[in-house]
């Protein structure tokens, strides 16, 4: 009888890798250049973070990017 154990988790890249170095990100995934070469060698726990933690910085940097599209149209 084999154990059947979860899949591993999957990276957040969605092939589309664009890095910004002014925010130390990717902008397709949200990572640091760190975590993505560290991506392998984390556990599911510290993926799952990294995923929450990589969906706010690019909720928030494309916010601020909006913002800031809005204030020099003129609002």
């Amino acid at each position: 009888r084999t154990h059947m154990s979860a899949p591993p988790m999957k990276s957040p890249c969605i092939q589309y890798c664009f890095y910004n170095y002014d925010e130390n990100l990717c902008m397709g995934c949200g990572r640091s250049l760190e975590e993505i070469n560290d991506w392998r060698s984390y556990t599911d726990t510290q993926k799952e973070e990294k995923i929450k933690e990589c969906k706010k910085r690019l909720n928030i940097l494309n916010n601020d990017s909006s913002n800031s599209q809005e204030t020099s149209e003129g609002g």
